[in-house]
């Protein structure tokens, strides 16, 4: 039977119409042409790279998972095993290794020591996730017997939303997987094997998962075609009795066995299997046992803060479990489902390539981590292995199927067309049946494109992190790389998740932990041993623990060195240990003055938003009848030393007749706190100085000695017999100069 390039439709086009011939022979060209394949790389690497390089440049990114893939690099080339003090910190591992056995990451350092930049780590990870498309190309191209099957391979994968949005997030080392996976299905289907073997070790030596996946691709080539199966198990069938008969068969099912033993590639998968199996335990052994004494680290503490790793040092830190199954299941299955419909459903026409991809689905199904079924996290690189091989063998289901549509006569003839896809005016029936593929194709390109962060539409739409990205570069960054550069090298300093990339490139460097900002102990300082510097943005000032944040605007402790007033994270501070000298301003704050309506306020304990007829703007913020707490607070300020004047229009009236408080009754209190507890004032307003019939107007006048960020002011009602209403609040005052 002949074969077709790409599928038919049915619907014929005129081979008459010289512009109909013109296009595809283009399209001809342009599938076929090598070019066309380095330019989708070329295009892929510099999109995904430059706003991978913008999401930095906006303080997207973090300690996880840039600036700790950053210390490990740095530190390579100053004597340290990839040393980070991220999970130094957290679990007391002195190298990556410890968490991961990535030695692949040793390939990297070199170039990251020549380059020390984020742009660095975005390039090789957009580097090699676009060269995948190279051995996927060839193996398209082997296995559908077609350069514009295999361009068109190529085109979904790196157009594939997963992908895409995985490229766009910080820096991970499962960037490596895809090409190291499609380059060992390639050569083993190819019968390389030797070579095949030495990608094998490679994979093997990039993460602990690579194990799994590899054990999986053995499996697929060991799996016995449907017909050899049957031959394998005809000795089991019931011999009625009859022992020849079972004799027979049993013959049959041992010389079968013999046969499909004998294949090399089945000896070759079955070395493949079992070098998984153990180099998967030996990985562990070395996280676990080896690592210490072989790059001479220190023992990891039994007083973890946190026990196990990310992934965790052996397989019981894994967390797998049936009870598992139940949490987000309705996320799990959206997720795979839309994994699979964004390629057209094609990689699940061919049911072995499942094997591929089973155990993914196991740890998704069986795992607790919501980040691997969710677009924008680091896992779509890893789901990308299985289920691109899985395109590529269901696309040749697709093209066996068409090419018999396309070998068929033409409705209008019985003349055998040539089935290929060809510009030439001789297989016009063909090239009629392939415009609707095309159309199909191209529109799950389009699709996948429009879903991933390359659509503006796409931010914020609730996916990971990588779906928050402005394409421009914001003002204030360049601010606060100034302020960075201030730490000298090999000072102490610890800074904010968003800042520490800034100042990841230096060994005692440290992260502010969002997720244990409860602790007091797991950074490697205390109230008696400060360090030299703390860098914090307004943003993510939460995570500084109190034991630190009391001593920040102790002037005899630590001074304000510089500050940036307005950036991507807000406000930015830098505070120097004995610093005692005036803080630079870079940027001159944004919230020096300002007002804010009702519907601008935080609503909080007892506080609710309503309309408010009579009140500036028609609304107010409602404290609950009876109660007492705080109502609201202001939008995060950050503002430069001076003083400052703020104003609220507020009403209060009493609950009722009996239960009015007395004239000198507090009822109402403003404050406002900054950030580590500077400043602190506050206003109180009595009952008689309120007009129940009208607004009036409550100042709270402040003075900050130092630049200060995540300023809020914030509203109390303070008796159970007054019902507090606030308008809004305006900041008047601007700060002293000179």
């Amino acid at each position: 039977m002949a074969r077709a390039d790409l599928p038919a439709s049915g619907r014929e086009l005129p081979s008459s119409d010289p512009a109909v011939a013109r296009i595809w022979r283009v399209l001809d060209r342009v599938l076929s042409s090598r070019a066309s394949l380095a330019a989708m790389i070329v295009a892929y690497v510099a999109c995904t790279a430059t706003l991978a390089q913008l999401r930095a440049w906006e303080l997207h990114t973090g300690t996880w998972d840039l600036g700790l893939y950053q210390q490990a690099l740095w530190s390579w080339g100053k004597g340290r095993p990839l040393y980070e003090s991220a999970d130094f910190a957290q679990e007391g591992y002195a190298s990556f290794l410890q968490v991961h056995a990535s030695f692949v990451l040793v390939l990297v350092a070199p170039l990251y020591d020549a380059f020390p930049a984020p742009i660095t780590l975005f390039l090789v990870q957009s580097g090699v996730v676009g060269l995948a498309a190279l051995p996927l190309h060839r193996l398209a191209k082997d296995v559908l017997n077609s350069p514009r099957w295999a361009t068109l391979c190529a085109a979904l994968y790196l157009a594939w939303t997963p992908v895409i949005a995985s490229s766009l997030f910080d820096f991970h080392v499962e960037a490596f997987l895809p090409i190291e996976l499609f380059t060992l299905f390639w050569l083993w289907r190819g019968g390389r094997f030797k070579l095949g073997l030495v990608v094998a070790l490679l994979s093997f030596v990039t993460l602990e998962v690579a194990p799994v996946l590899v054990a999986s691709l053995a499996v697929f080539f060991l799996w016995p075609s449907r017909r050899g199966t049957w031959e394998l198990l005809a000795g089991l069938r019931s011999s009625n009795g009859q022992g020849s008969a079972f004799r027979a068969r049993l013959q049959k099912s041992v010389s079968a066995l013999r046969s499909w033993t004998a294949v090399p590639r089945v000896r070759a998968s079955t070395v493949l299997l079992l070098c998984s199996i153990v180099a998967y335990y030996l990985l562990r052994l070395f996280q676990s046992y080896w690592a210490v004494p072989l790059l001479g680290l220190p023992p990891v503490p039994t007083n973890s803060v946190v026990a196990g790793g990310l992934i965790g040092a052996n397989p019981g830190l894994l967390g797998l479990s049936l009870a598992n199954l139940s949490i987000d299941l309705p996320q799990k299955i959206e997720y795979w489902v839309l994994v699979y419909a964004l390629l057209g459903l094609v990689p699940l026409l061919r049911p072995r390539a499942l094997l591929l991809v089973a155990p993914w689905w196991a740890f998704t199904f069986l795992g607790t981590d919501s980040a691997t079924v969710h677009l924008g996290y680091q896992y779509g690189f890893v789901v990308a292995c299985p289920v691109m091989i899985g395109l590529v063998l269901g696309m040749k289901s697709v093209s066996d199927r068409l090419a018999a549509l396309a070998s068929a006569p033409s409705p209008a003839s019985t003349t055998t067309h040539d089935p290929a896809w060809r510009p030439s005016s001789s297989a016009p029936h063909a090239r009629g049946r392939s415009l609707p593929f095309l159309l199909a194709v191209f529109s799950l390109v389009v699709v996948n494109l429009a879903l991933s962060p390359l659509d503006p539409g796409m931010q914020q739409a609730g996916f990971g992190d990588a779906y928050h990205v402005s394409y421009t570069v914001p003002p204030g960054y360049g601010a606060v790389q100034q302020v960075a550069s201030l730490v000298p090298a090999g000072a102490s300093v610890v800074a904010t998740d968003d800042l520490f990339p800034l100042v990841a490139n230096d060994l005692a460097a440290y992260s502010f932990n969002p997720y244990l900002s409860m602790y007091d102990g797991y950074l490697p300082f205390n109230s008696t041993n400060l360090p030299s510097y703390v860098l914090v943005s307004a943003q993510h000032g939460y995570e500084v623990p109190s034991w630190i944040g009391e001593k920040l605007y102790d002037t005899s402790i630590y001074g304000v060195r510089a500050a940036v007033g307005d950036s991507p994270a807000g406000g930015v501070l830098l505070f120097q240990l004995g610093y005692t000298g005036p803080s630079t301003l870079y940027r001159q704050t944004l919230d020096a003055g300002g007002a804010w309506g009702a519907g601008e306020l935080t609503t909080s304990t007892i506080g609710s938003l309503r309309a408010t007829p009579g009140a500036p703007g028609g609304e107010a913020v409602w404290g609950v009848p009876g109660d007492v707490g705080q109502l609201w607070t202001s939008p995060m300020l950050s503002l430069s030393g001076g003083s400052y004047r703020f104003t609220a229009m507020v009403r209060v009236s009493a609950l009722g007749p009996g239960s009015a408080p007395g004239p000198t009754a507090p009822v109402l209190q403003l404050g406002v706190g900054g950030f580590a507890g500077e400043p602190s004032n506050f206003s109180t307003v009595t009952f008689q100085a309120t007009q129940p019939s009208g607004w009036i107007v409550v100042e709270l006048n402040v003075t900050v000695t130092e630049p200060v960020i995540a300023v809020a002011v914030y509203a109390d009602q303070l008796d159970p017999g007054a019902v507090v209403e606030t308008a809004g609040l305006q900041l008047v005052s601007y700060p002293a100069t000179g």
